[in-house]
């Protein structure tokens, strides 16, 4: 019988490898969603059914990323400045 650490180093690898296989696919999806229509609306409708769909397929994911974010969006972070500028 083989055991998922013949694949994986260890539990982190794991979670890892499960993450990023989620969030390569809400990726794709909203991609999909970006490039299926010109109307503003559509697309953003269409984005917020991917990750409608990504919570509801992956939520235990969903729910660690939401709770790593803690960037503070205000004009000195340095994720304003690489998202904004």
């Amino acid at each position: 019988m083989r055991t998922l650490y013949v694949y994986f180093k260890n539990k982190q690898d794991i979670v890892t490898f499960l993450s990023y296989y989620s969030l390569t696919k809400l990726r794709d999806s909203i991609l999909d969603a970006i490039n299926a229509d010109d109307n503003q609306e559509h697309v953003f409708l269409g984005v917020c059914r991917s990750i409608e769909k990504y919570e509801k397929d992956y939520p235990e994911i969903f729910r660690i990323s939401l709770g790593n974010i803690s960037e503070n969006l205000d004009g000195e972070s340095d994720w304003t400045k690489l998202t904004y500028k």
